[in-house]
């Protein structure tokens, strides 16, 4: 409908044209008085006797003159957002409506809900962890063995014996952690490292190699830094998708589930390296 393309409500199409919120009606139900036609046309911009392309145009023209504007205060407050300056809600509501503001919130509420879970670790990674002490402790006897031992020939056997059983012990850690992340996935934002299982990108099968909980004191979670962000980001984040749907009109809007995968995937980022 033109009063809805060009912005308007009937109330305010009334207000504008000078004439009352039920004519408006009336002439939307194909009711209204030829009068009353007249008076609204030129509170769209349309003047009586245009042809209808011509009418077109004109709201084609106004309909880009404010993409344009729109596409303007976006860069704007993105740059503004990107050097970490505050901007209010009264300057951010010319280009968020209200359901946006709320999203926002629903956003950052999820993520911080996500970085208190993170502080505790859940129950399915017990064994995997229960797994990777007993590896690690085997680990840790292997050293001390084969650096007692080094010039004894006679325990090099032995030693190759023990190195089997801690690289035993640390594959078959793997294969339960593998098999955890098969069955939830999002656990893997847990960890102090993305985790892999594809041919020639598996985690090494040792004391380093093996992915460990983000708390840990590995060296990875030392190289990284965890964070949610701020609410700014969000914001940023908000801005950014307005923008992308203004320069691409036909693209269609994200589901919830599409929403949500991509809430997983900007948690995993917020984790890593």
């Amino acid at each position: 409908m033109l009063r809805q393309k060009l912005g308007f409500s009937q109330r305010a199409l009334a207000q504008k044209a000078g004439t009352s919120h039920p004519s408006i009606g009336s002439l939307e139900r194909s009711q209204g008085h030829v009068n009353t036609l007249y008076v609204v046309l030129p509170a769209l911009g349309i003047r009586p006797g245009l042809s209808v392309s011509k009418a077109r145009s004109k709201i084609a023209g106004r309909q880009a003159t404010g993409s344009d504007k729109q596409r303007k205060l976006l860069e704007q407050f993105i740059r503004r957002l990107g050097s970490q300056q505050y901007l209010p809600k009264r300057e951010l509501s010319k280009v968020l409506s209200e359901q946006d503001f709320e999203e926002i919130e629903d956003r950052w509420e999820n993520r911080k809900q996500f970085k208190a879970d993170q502080l505790e670790r859940p129950g399915e990674l017990d064994r995997y962890m229960s797994m990777l002490r007993k590896a690690d402790l085997l680990n840790g006897q292997l050293g001390r063995f084969s650096e007692k031992h080094r010039d004894d020939p006679r325990k090099f056997s032995a030693v190759e014996r023990m190195a089997n059983r801690v690289d035993g012990a640390y594959e078959e850690a793997l294969e339960c952690l593998q098999e955890t992340l098969e069955q939830r996935v999002d656990l893997e934002a847990h960890f102090d490292r993305p985790i892999r299982f594809e041919p020639g990108h598996e985690p090494g099968i040792n004391a380093d190699g093996m992915p460990r909980w983000w708390r840990s004191k590995s060296h990875y979670v030392l190289k990284r830094e965890i964070g949610i962000g701020s609410k700014r980001d969000v914001q940023l984040e908000m801005l950014t998708e307005k923008l992308e749907q203004l320069n691409e009109p036909n693209q269609p809007a994200l589901d919830k589930d599409a929403l949500n995968e991509r809430l997983i995937r900007l948690r995993r980022q917020n984790s890593r390296i």
